[in-house]
């Protein structure tokens, strides 16, 4: 899949544009939210010394030192005390707590549900599957690379594993009625044609009823990512998708 040189030009002229909008927060903060886990109760990974044990609240939590997560070690300057949290596009206040910009050291793919669960497209909500079919499992995805190869890799092993929805409301993405087939980066971004996904997504298993089956009822699955935008292309970014950026 080739990305036109135009496209890119135009993200990164948004992206720029982001980061001169939000200079302030960007100082403050080192990603955007929907890169950052909550690491309260991780283990540190060194011992704070009592010159350098600033910490949060009753949490005694050191803020300036590394700490674990997922085997990984998180250096200082990716951890952030955060007194809200982003959903649906919406800053919500809460109580303070540390934060880690963990897709930054790995690259992170993002699922709607727990395993066993699929994404609901009428209800808005992930319900349990109840099947046992292979094509559920979340352990392996076709990737492709910057060297124009793909392979199929081990999600845990490549990848940082985000579940939930980015926004209440996913939708899939439709081509003269149809899913559009999109490509799966090793950066963990997702692309179709000239439109990239590198946050504001999440792969969800969707039915698909087998018409092959003598029983009407039978399903076979296959994944798909569902995205935060409008249901149909082209679509522009509206405030609310600027929100999730900071």
């Amino acid at each position: 899949m080739i990305i036109t040189k135009n496209v890119l030009l135009y993200h990164l002229f948004i992206s720029f544009s982001l980061v001169a909008i939000t200079n302030s927060q960007v100082s403050k903060y080192p990603c955007a939210f929907i890169d950052t886990v909550n690491i309260t109760g991780s283990y540190p990974h060194e011992v704070a010394s009592e010159l350098n044990a600033t910490s949060i609240g009753n949490s005694n939590m050191p803020i300036n030192i590394s700490y674990i997560y997922q085997w990984m070690i998180v250096p200082p300057e990716l951890i952030a005390v955060y007194d809200f949290v982003i959903e649906n596009g919406v800053r919500i206040p809460t109580e303070r707590h540390l934060r880690a910009c963990v897709c930054k050291l790995k690259p992170c793919i993002r699922f709607c549900c727990q395993p066993g669960f699929y994404y609901d497209l009428d209800v808005k909500n992930c319900l349990p599957t109840n099947s046992t079919d292979p094509q559920l499992t979340q352990d392996s995805f076709t990737v492709h690379f910057g060297n124009d190869s793909t392979a199929l890799v081990t999600t845990s092993t490549h990848f940082l594993i985000h579940h939930g929805t980015p926004c209440d409301n996913m939708n899939l993405r439709l081509k003269d009625k149809k899913p559009v087939n999109w490509t799966l980066y090793d950066n963990g971004t997702i692309a179709y044609k000239n439109f990239l996904f590198p946050k504001h997504y999440c792969y969800t298993s969707l039915p698909d009823r087998d018409k092959s089956e003598s029983n009407a009822t039978a399903l076979t699955w296959h994944w798909q990512p569902l995205a935060c935008i409008q249901e149909r292309f082209p679509f522009v970014l509206e405030v609310r998708e600027w929100t999730y950026a900071i």
